[in-house]
């Protein structure tokens, strides 16, 4: 019986700069266990794409031409909810992105100056269902919280 870990991960590509889309193939070809099956400039030809091609993971940049990675993650998500999202994206968490990204459907969220292999990474932990989130996002989610809470925090006993 094969497991998740040793089975390929479909991984389709989304995001309005094509030189970022080669290098993001070029991580993923790297990795034995994933496969990438298709590259879109834009959110509503990866809504397209996602119903056709089924990929497991889709790497969605969020401020793209003709529909953003927010709205077309909604999209996808809810016609197939098997498949994940990873966010990769240059906006931090202005103008609540990060949040509408979640309510969206999406199981990660990572800035693009990351790593290759954090990207990899992050590829498989959403496969597997668990949540990713950058961890400089982590920090300034953290102080976000705390600046909204009003008076003293409740008492655990």
């Amino acid at each position: 019986m094969s497991t998740v870990s040793a089975q390929t991960i479909r991984v389709l590509i989304v995001d309005d700069h094509r030189q970022f889309r080669k290098t993001l193939r070029r991580i993923c070809e790297i990795s034995a266990d994933l496969e990438v099956v298709g590259e879109s400039e834009d959110g509503a030809v990866a809504v397209t794409m996602a119903g056709k091609l089924k990929p497991d993971v889709i790497i969605m940049d969020v401020r793209m031409p003709v529909m953003d990675g927010i709205a077309a993650t909604s999209r996808i998500v809810t016609a197939n909810p098997v498949t994940r999202v990873l966010i990769l994206t240059l906006a931090e968490m202005e103008d609540g992105l990060l949040f509408q990204a979640v309510q969206a459907g999406a199981r990660g969220y990572l800035l693009k100056q990351v790593d290759a292999q954090t990207i990899v990474e992050a590829v498989r932990s959403v496969h597997r269902g668990d949540a990713v989130l950058d961890p400089l996002l982590l920090a300034n989610l953290f102080d976000s919280i705390h600046a909204q809470s009003a008076g003293p925090a409740p008492r655990l006993t």
